[in-house]
């Protein structure tokens, strides 16, 4: 029982190590005042490449709009700053 009480307690100390370093790794958000990102702006403040974050916004898994890019009837997603907010604070929505 004894060692079932220190195995325990040494995972818990590993899962709390763990998520500090998680919480510590947290981007940064830029001081900039800013509605909106590009998902090449926001896949380098979450650490993803730009491919997964268009994947995410294809799929709703971030709320995201398309916006006209300026080549032609082109568009780009962006993604709102209360969005990034709500990724870092609750992750991805499921999945529809």
């Amino acid at each position: 029982m004894e060692d079932l009480i220190k195995y325990v307690d040494y995972k818990f100390a590993e899962l709390f190590d763990m998520l500090s370093y998680q919480h510590a790794d947290r981007p940064s958000l830029p001081s900039v005042d800013r509605t909106d990102f590009t998902t090449e702006e926001f896949a380098t403040m979450v650490h993803r490449a730009k491919w997964t974050v268009c994947n995410w916004c294809r799929d709703g898994r971030i709320d995201a709009h398309k916006a006209p890019s300026g080549r032609g009837r082109a568009q780009n997603w962006r993604i709102s700053r209360e969005e990034l907010d709500r990724y870092l604070n609750e992750g991805l929505l499921p999945k529809r």
